[in-house]
């Protein structure tokens, strides 16, 4: 479960902005279900500052997998010591 504290950290500590999906990877493992553990690469679009890539890794729900396909806008939270971790918010 380290994903998953590494996750709940940057929510607490994050920022919180929007992000397109440039990639989904299905890893090929599903959680709780039918919901699989994906990498997804966003480009995340701060408000006062350069736009920015980063991965985020996680279980997706299965119906939710249509809303992180390329081109799609989510809101997500960034770690702003280590830009390349970032974390979706729901």
């Amino acid at each position: 479960m380290e994903m998953q504290q590494e996750n709940d950290r940057i929510k607490t500590v994050g920022i919180y902005c929007k992000a397109i999906v440039t990639k989904f990877t299905n890893m090929g493992v599903n959680v709780n279900g039918n919901n699989p553990l994906a990498t997804i690469e966003i480009q995340i679009l701060p408000d006062y500052e350069p736009a920015f890539s980063a991965t985020v890794k996680g279980a997706i729900k299965e119906s939710s997998v249509p809303l992180y396909q390329p081109g799609k806008e989510i809101f997500v939270k960034y770690d702003p010591n280590d830009k390349k971790k970032a974390a979706i918010v729901h």
